[in-house]
């Protein structure tokens, strides 16, 4: 209730749009509110739907910021953006980006589209009720997932670091896929505690929670082993062939949409296939490329002050005295939440 508060107050404060890559999610949420579930691509151009002109003209007042902190909306921008309707005529726009990421976590924000288009209001109150609906979705996810699992205290600090509180307020998919993976955490040590006698549900709740962040998500997944680590400690072969689906769907969607999305020109357009056997027929070039990375002090500390908040298309950073206070206190809740007794 108090993890829903704290967003539902950020939310109505942040104006449209602020988090990176927001316009992307948004041109998605509206292509599967209309029943769009791939991207297009024609004559290979890069990828993406049909959107409704007028939420492209919603978008337009809230572009100049993008990436620009000094540049701030104002109340005749504001005033005259809530007066923009939905045209019903249409326009191809891409959203390459988003491309590879199954649509399933987008849902809660599209029907916020959907209902609004459906009940005749601005495109800004759509846009609002998208918000709403997703981070009603991300508590009530969230909600499911204490009640599984009793989640230890630097969890709830986890998620209460400005950077999680931001996204979970903003109308991207960042807000769900978090919320479901802290689900499928609670349902795998659920799984570890009742062995034999776990039920069907949460194993259920595992495997497919698993599979909506794995497939939206390519650095989770790894996280596809989780299933079957909780199939051999349920002894269980059915469980064992729930989670080889998961793999095969996570693995035939990944690898269609990447085959499939056609990107912009830019970095994407590089021959990562090249690169990756590059890499293993010389993993000295890895492990320097590695080594410079976390030995770039500017990329380091960029990580770190992002993992606690820099909000906006990061360009919003927090006053630097909050960093150190805000890492010491997780690491002091971190601490807290260890149990060396319990450590098997």
């Amino acid at each position: 209730t108090a993890f829903f508060a704290i967003t539902l107050c950020f939310a109505a404060i942040i104006p449209a749009f602020q988090a990176p890559d927001e316009f992307e999610h948004v041109k998605r949420e509206y292509m599967l509110s209309r029943g769009q579930i791939l991207l297009h691509s024609s004559q290979e151009s890069p990828s993406g739907g049909r959107v409704d002109s007028g939420l492209m003209k919603y978008m337009d007042f809230f572009t100049p910021v993008k990436g620009n902190a000094a540049r701030k909306v104002s109340t005749d921008e504001l005033t005259s953006s809530a007066q923009v309707r939905w045209s019903g005529s249409y326009s191809f726009e891409v959203s390459a980006v988003t491309g590879s990421y199954f649509p399933a976590l987008y849902a809660p924000a599209a029907l916020g589209l959907l209902i609004g288009r459906s009940a005749d209001l601005s495109v800004s109150q759509s846009y609002r009720l998208s918000r709403f609906l997703s981070l009603l979705a991300c508590s009530l996810i969230l909600a499911v997932a204490v009640r599984m699992w009793r989640l230890p205290a630097v969890v709830f600090a986890l998620l209460a670091l400005p950077m999680n509180i931001f996204l979970v307020s903003s109308s991207v998919l960042d807000g769900t896929a978090l919320a479901t993976f802290v689900l499928s955490m609670s349902a795998f040590f659920r799984v570890l505690n009742d062995r034999e006698n776990t039920s069907r549900r949460v194993f259920l709740t595992l495997v497919i929670s698993i599979t909506l962040v794995a497939a939206c998500r390519a650095n989770t997944l790894p996280m596809l082993i989780l299933p079957f680590v909780a199939a051999w400690y349920t002894r269980n072969r059915r469980h064992a062939a729930f989670a080889a689906i998961a793999v095969v769907f996570v693995m035939a969607w990944t690898l269609y949409t990447i085959g499939h999305t056609v990107y912009p020109v830019g970095a994407r357009h590089a021959d990562h296939a090249g690169r990756l056997t590059s890499f293993i027929t010389h993993p000295g070039n890895f492990v320097e490329l590695l080594w410079n990375t976390l030995t770039d002090l500017s990329i380091v500390s960029f990580y770190g002050y992002s993992f606690i908040g820099i909000l906006g298309w990061f360009d919003a950073a927090l006053p630097l005295s909050t960093y150190p206070v805000i890492a010491a206190a997780l690491i002091g809740v971190l601490l807290t939440s260890i149990s060396i007794k319990n450590v098997r």
